[in-house]
């Protein structure tokens, strides 16, 4: 009925980009903006890296966290540490569960979560099979 489902991807000549698609707030008011329409909020991408993320879309939108850790890559940090400061700055400031997935520009994937589970898969050139999990 409801749910999130983000991509991240970098092709070969090393263009990110980043898409997320929400079913929204179950029984939210009528016109609710959520945070995949908003830049930075749900879904954000440089030319360092790009980010998706699931999770409340108010606490998305006041700390935008995807472009929070598109900026964490830009100063040197890879995907996992891009991936897990941004869910350690959301539990900190809004004590809010959320689950990000992050790649750099160098081919990192990464993913990090706060919440009890979050279907995930990535997959590399050159694999056999995309690694998957909850």
């Amino acid at each position: 009925m409801h749910g999130t489902v983000g991509a991240v991807a970098l092709d070969e000549q090393g263009d990110v980009t980043a898409g997320t698609s929400t079913g929204g707030v179950f029984l939210k008011l009528l016109g609710r903006v959520g945070d995949t329409s908003l830049p930075g909020a749900g879904t954000y991408a440089t030319q360092f890296g790009g980010a998706s993320l699931t999770g409340l879309g108010e606490s998305m939108m006041r700390t935008l966290i995807t472009k929070t850790a598109c900026d964490s890559m830009r100063m040197g940090l890879d995907a996992q540490g891009a991936a897990s400061s941004a869910v350690n700055m959301l539990s900190n400031m809004l004590a809010t569960e959320a689950g990000i997935i992050v790649i750099d520009n160098q081919g990192g994937i990464s993913l990090a979560q706060n919440t009890p589970h979050m279907a995930h898969a990535w997959f590399k050139k050159g694999m056999p099979e995309p690694v998957t999990g909850l």
